[in-house]
């Protein structure tokens, strides 16, 4: 399977005016051509603030953990994963896609950051970042902030969408702390990549 490389082309010009060009730029680039390759670690090492990636035995998955995001989180060992220069790290995993359907993306990207804030709160913080966001002029789209849960972790989460569905996930981990989850799910072959990302964030831990 490969993508298109005009919907490569959208899809990092989208993240342009979003602030993700760069990684989902590495991912698509690297990644996408060779969606059924096992799971590798291409992780870029930052000095003193190493990382691994463990075999999960019982799972079958694997486990990540960062000390710079300071997280461990679990993936299917299909999916392959990437550190990026912000200290954030992307998960990938590229699907079949219809032969009907060659233009447009199959699969899960989830990116998980660490950042922090300067607002009152993380509910006005993320109604800023949404108000932003929203005024893009690829942005086609926006929800409202609402109340989310994945895996039983809460958060704060909207949708931005340009020409997808981009996902905002927001987790509040100290007072001026938040873990910010973005995802692009789509399941055109119902494989599950819903329940997947689920048993992802179930299994994040901070």
């Amino acid at each position: 399977m490969s993508i298109d490389k005009r919907v490569a082309g959208l899809i990092v010009m989208i993240l342009v005016g979003f602030g993700f060009a760069v990684f989902f730029f590495m991912v698509l680039r690297e990644n996408i051509n060779n969606p059924t390759s096992p799971a590798t670690d291409q992780n870029t090492s930052i000095p003193a603030q190493p990382t691994t990636a463990i075999p999960n035995e019982q799972a079958g998955w694997r486990s990540y953990s960062s000390n710079s995001l300071g997280i461990n989180i679990n993936y299917p060992p299909l999916m392959k994963s990437q550190e990026h220069d912000d200290g954030s790290v992307t998960f990938i995993l590229a699907g079949p896609t219809p032969a009907d359907d060659k233009d447009f993306f199959n699969g899960i990207i989830l990116n998980v950051k660490k950042a922090s804030h300067e607002s009152s709160s993380l509910a006005s913080f993320v109604e800023s970042e949404r108000d932003r966001y929203s005024k893009e002029s690829i942005t086609e789209a926006a929800t409202q902030v609402s109340e989310k849960t994945y895996g039983g972790k809460e958060g704060l989460e909207y949708t931005i969408t340009a020409l997808a569905d981009f996902r905002y996930f927001y987790i509040e981990k100290g007072p001026k702390d938040y873990i910010l989850l973005t995802m692009l799910v789509s399941d055109k072959q119902n494989a599950g990549y819903e329940d997947t990302v689920n048993q992802m964030i179930a299994s994040l831990s901070y």
